[in-house]
Formats: structure tokens, C-alpha cells, sequence
């Protein structure tokens, strides 16, 4: 079983329904209606950055850069599919 911070099983469940980038993931994650100030989980965009870091370093996502515009997309490996099992 891997080990997962509230954060990092977010983040995965997030990618789980589609690949995306991490400004995105942030919007995703608060509910609806909440505002952009409230930190939701904790999840922002400064530590999106450290979280995905640690995960693609674990083989749970993967890095994939999309152009117009450029940004960082991420997509779960099979590990991380594993991971969420």
C-alpha cells in the first residue's frame, strides 16, 4: 500500500477524473461557490508545485507539456492509479 498525505490523495483524485494543470487542479479543488482567497485543504498554488514535485518523483503522475499556451500538465501513471485502489 502507498502512503498518501490528504494533499497528495487530492491531487490524485483530482487527475483521476481528467489531466490537467496545476492552476487548475487548485480551482478544482475548493467546492463551488468558495472564494479564491479561502484555502480549501490547504491546497494552493504554491504547494501544488512541492506536491506534484513528489509525486512524479514517486511514479505516481507523469509530466507532459502541452504548447498554446505552454503550461505543465499532469496525468496519473498506472502506479498512481494503483495508489488510489
Amino acid at each position: 500500500m502507498i502512503r498518501l498525505t490528504e494533499k497528495q490523495r487530492l491531487i490524485l483524485e483530482l487527475l483521476e477524473e481528467k489531466p490537467d494543470h496545476g492552476p487548475s487542479i487548485v480551482r478544482r479543488s475548493r467546492p463551488p461557490g468558495t472564494p479564491n482567497f479561502y484555502r480549501f485543504r490547504r491546497l494552493n498554488s504554491s504547494s501544488i508545485l512541492k506536491q506534484m514535485n513528489l509525486l512524479e518523483k514517486r511514479g505516481l503522475v507523469k509530466l507532459v507539456w502541452k504548447d498554446r499556451p505552454r503550461r505543465k500538465h499532469y496525468t496519473l501513471t498506472p502506479d498512481g492509479h494503483r495508489a488510489l485502489a
